[in-house]
C-alpha cells in the first residue's frame, strides 16, 4: 500500500528531525538557544505508538478487504487449433482466456485488440465456441474465451498495418467489466499468426 508507506517516511523524517533537534542543543548548548522539547513519558510513548499502529492496521484492513471484493480477471493468450472441422487442415486462432479469480463476480462488457496506450481497434462481438455475446458473467474460477478467426486476425493485422505502419510490438487484447479492465501482450501470437497467414499466401 503505497500511502501507507508514504505515511511511514512521513513519520520517519519528522521523528528524526525532533531526535536530531534534542541531540543538537545537548550537545552544543552554548551555540545553541536552550530549548529542549518535552519527550513525555514512557507510558505517553507506549499510548501514543499504539494509538498510531492501530490506526495502521485499521486501514490496512479496510485496503485488504476492499482488494478482496475487487473483480479479479487473470488473461492468458496463445494460439490454438480452431475449433470447428476445418482443425484437420492445421487451422488455427488467436485465443485470449478469461479465468475469474476474485470473490466478486465479472461482468465482462466487451473486448478490444489495440496498441497499448491508445484508443480505438479491432473490437470483438462474441467469446465461447458457442458465439455468446457481450455482456456476460463469471464468477469465481469460471473461465470463458475469445476467438480470433482467421478472418479476424486478418482484420486485426489491417488495423495495425493502417494505423500503426504495421508494428505489432504494443499489441494488447483488452478485456472490458463494468467496473474496469485489463490487458494482456498479443504481440508475439499476432507474429506468429501474420507469419503462418504470409505462408499460406506464398503456397
Amino acid at each position: 500500500m503505497k500511502y501507507l508507506t508514504v505515511l511511514g517516511v512521513i513519520i520517519a523524517f519528522v521523528l528524526g528531525g525532533l531526535f536530531g533537534l534534542t541531540a543538537g542543543i545537548n550537545l552544543n548548548p552554548d551555540a545553541t538557544v536552550r530549548f529542549v522539547p518535552n519527550w513525555g513519558s514512557v507510558g505517553d510513548w507506549v499510548s501514543g505508538v499504539g494509538a498510531l499502529l492501530a490506526v495502521v492496521v485499521a486501514i490496512w484492513l479496510a485496503d485488504t478487504q476492499r482488494k478482496d471484493n475487487a473483480e479479479k480477471l487473470n488473461l492468458k493468450c496463445a494460439v490454438k487449433p480452431v475449433s470447428d472441422a476445418s482443425m484437420i487442415f492445421g487451422g488455427k486462432d488467436l485465443v485470449v482466456e478469461l479465468i475469474s479469480s476474485g470473490n466478486r463476480p465479472v461482468r465482462v462488457s466487451g473486448a478490444q485488440i489495440g496498441a497499448k496506450g491508445k484508443e480505438g481497434g479491432w473490437t470483438a462481438h462474441m467469446a465461447g465456441p458457442t458465439g455468446k455475446g457481450f455482456p456476460f458473467t463469471l464468477n469465481y474460477g469460471e473461465h470463458e474465451e475469445i476467438r480470433l478467426s482467421f478472418r479476424d486476425v486478418s482484420d486485426v493485422l489491417e488495423h495495425f498495418n493502417s494505423q500503426h505502419n504495421g508494428n505489432l510490438s504494443n499489441a494488447r487484447a483488452r478485456v472490458f467489466s463494468t467496473l474496469g479492465h485489463w490487458e494482456v501482450d498479443v504481440s508475439d501470437t499476432l507474429l506468429e499468426l501474420k507469419k503462418l497467414r504470409d505462408k499460406l499466401s506464398n503456397n
